[in-house]
């Protein structure tokens, strides 16, 4: 789990441990590699769903719709675990308790100019945003939408989309989803992608908006939320939202602001 300690920025590693010469990889004082892990999408209900790069950029899970004589048949068509190697695997950062915004963007700089010249692998993202809305879409089943924007540190991206519906219960034991992933895209175009997605949220009654950054700090300017430590799927803080309008401004202020990061003057 994230912490906070009080030597600055971190970036915490993975499944490499055995695999890198630590004394060796020369980094900035402020980072060390400890860990990365499998990303998931930040969903708090059912099954939990990998932040996957599918063959032929989609895939749908629709076994929940069957009864159990035909739910394997189905899992086996739809329903399977996804290789490793299409799971995307997030960095854990750990930062200051006590850094302000702008030292934690300094910082955070700092380890973007030396990322290249570690063995990081070229798969892992620095920096992600997850945006999504739940409601109910008909007689109170409910729905989800989910966006992820992945971001590399030579200006390029990727951008993966969940929707998942819940069925009436004599229907669907668990929900129907579909995901679907953008193509390596430059980095603006992207950007233009998340503001479309928050630009169009879905007419469902009961509607509930959720924010989540990484690093957090790309948070700690949000006027509108109160932040929530609560780990899902990876993603260990989260702004929630009941307002429409609120969530529209400070996920215009985060993009804005991960704009001027990657692509304004440093």
């Amino acid at each position: 789990m994230e912490s906070l300690p009080n030597n600055g920025l971190s970036l915490v590693w993975g499944s490499l441990r055995n695999l890198i010469d630590f004394p060796n990889v020369i980094i900035p004082e402020e980072i060390k590699l400890v860990d990365i892990i499998p990303g998931h999408f930040p969903i708090d209900s059912y099954n939990s769903i990998p932040l996957e790069l599918p063959r032929g950029g989609s895939r749908m899970d629709l076994s929940g719709r069957f009864n159990s004589l035909s739910s394997n048949l189905w899992k086996e068509i739809c329903g399977r675990i996804p290789p490793r190697a299409r799971i995307v695997q997030l960095p854990l950062y750990a930062y200051s308790s006590n850094s302000s915004y702008e030292e934690s963007r300094k910082l955070f700089l700092s380890m973007l100019e030396a990322w290249n010249d570690t063995l990081i692998p070229e798969s892992v993202p620095c920096a992600a945003l997850a945006l999504r809305v739940r409601g109910d879409y008909s007689n109170e089943r409910e729905a989800e939408f989910v966006f992820v924007l992945l971001i590399w540190p030579n200006m390029i991206a990727r951008t993966l989309q969940l929707d998942w519906y819940e069925g009436p219960l004599e229907d669907c034991i668990s929900p129907e989803w579909y995901i679907k992933s953008s193509l390596i895209i430059p980095l603006q175009v992207a950007f233009n992608q998340t503001r479309n997605f928050v630009m169009n949220p879905p007419n469902w009654n009961n509607l509930k908006m959720f924010l989540s950054p990484k690093p957090a700090f790309l948070g700690f300017r949000l006027q509108n939320s109160n932040r929530r430590r609560e780990e899902v799927g990876g993603w260990f803080c989260e702004w929630n939202y009941d307002s429409k309008q609120d969530f529209l401004d400070d996920s215009y202020q985060i993009i804005e602001d991960m704009e001027n990061l990657f692509l304004g003057a440093k």
